[in-house]
């Protein structure tokens, strides 16, 4: 059985190695993976990731850098959006 779009973004974290702050435990509660694309010829992946609020400035930066360092040699774009609203912005890290 496939893991399902929360499965993958819990282990997306482990493979970051994200470490929530007490106060952001709550902020990925049942955030989904909704799409990755992979470009093989750019080595670019697109992560479309929902979350159920918005995440504050400095706990935003801290996922796209822990995304950065996991993934280095490969360019990931992430777009981060509500999950009424899925293509909120983007950022090219």
């Amino acid at each position: 059985m496939e893991p399902n779009k929360q499965e993958l973004f819990l282990r997306l974290l482990e493979q970051i190695k994200w470490q929530h702050l007490p106060e952001e435990q709550e902020l990925f509660t049942g955030a989904a993976i909704d799409k990755v694309e992979v470009h093989t010829a750019s080595k670019r992946w697109e992560f479309v990731i929902s979350l159920k609020q918005v995440l504050p400035f400095t706990t935003f930066l801290r996922f796209n850098h822990a995304l950065a360092n996991a993934f280095e040699p490969i360019v990931i774009w992430v777009i981060i959006g509500p999950m009424w609203f899925q293509r909120a912005g983007s950022i090219r890290l």
